[in-house]
């Protein structure tokens, strides 16, 4: 219909047309008053704030398919995804970096994080409207990291190596195809792909705070907070409820 509006009006048809699904409730079966099923965003928003809802709704809802929204879902999806996973790792890397860790070395890692342009996968997939597969990719970042500290146990090194155990955080990525040929001793950094370089967990977490940023905006900003005052969290990112 819009497209027929359109030349009727003798106004060039839209170039790409993007159609998303529907959520529904469980089952597959339609939102309505009559079958009394809705639900109010604006009373998520108020019991879990909006980037609680904004994480939902961009990983748990495909971008073209129809999807399932019930409270339980939400609850359980928020728990582990924000709760225990990005806010649990946010308090564990700051903790350590806030007792062992310079704030001027992590301001500066920050700083030069945020100089960088988006992760060319993440782009790609912006770029094709694909959100829900743009969100995986960070939170499959998120999860590869939590598992790391867990298996490097830098809470452990840090007790009887505390130079080793600052390396685990602030080591910087170095690549090949990023040394400058003019002067080999400087580096330039034009992309961090925190899958394949070995990098702080610092470095790791900067990344992935200004990748959120397109996606929970208050979070991020709340993450580049922290890391800049180099301080724990004075209260969890996400409660658990």
């Amino acid at each position: 219909m819009w497209q027929a509006m359109l030349m009727a009006a003798d106004v060039p048809n839209s170039h790409q047309i993007i159609v998303n699904g529907f959520i529904t409730a469980e089952g597959g079966v339609r939102m309505s008053k009559s079958l009394g099923n809705g639900v109010d965003p604006k009373d998520i928003v108020d019991e879990y704030g909006t980037d609680a809802l904004r994480y939902f709704l961009l990983r748990e809802v495909g971008s073209f398919e129809d999807s399932p929204f019930t409270l339980e879902r939400f609850k359980d999806a928020y728990n582990s995804g924000l709760a225990n996973g990005l806010g649990n790792l946010v308090s564990r890397i700051m903790t350590l970096s806030e007792r062992y860790i310079n704030k001027r070395v992590v301001e500066l890692i920050v700083e030069d994080v945020q100089s960088i342009g988006m992760n060319k996968f993440l782009s790609i997939a912006l770029e094709n409207f694909d959100l829900h597969t743009a969100c995986n990719m960070i939170w499959s970042d998120i999860t590869k990291l939590d598992k790391k500290i867990a298996e490097e146990e830098v809470f452990k090194v840090v007790k009887v190596d505390k130079e080793k155990a600052e390396k685990m955080f602030t080591d910087k990525p170095i690549h090949k195809e990023f040394l400058n040929s003019d002067n080999p001793s400087k580096v330039i950094i034009t992309d961090i792909d925190i899958e394949k370089e070995n990098i702080g967990y610092l470095w790791k977490l900067a990344v992935i705070a200004c990748e959120l940023e397109a996606f929970l905006p208050d979070t991020s900003k709340k993450i580049i907070e922290i890391m800049k005052e180099n301080k724990k969290p004075g209260q969890p990112l996400f409660l658990r409820k």
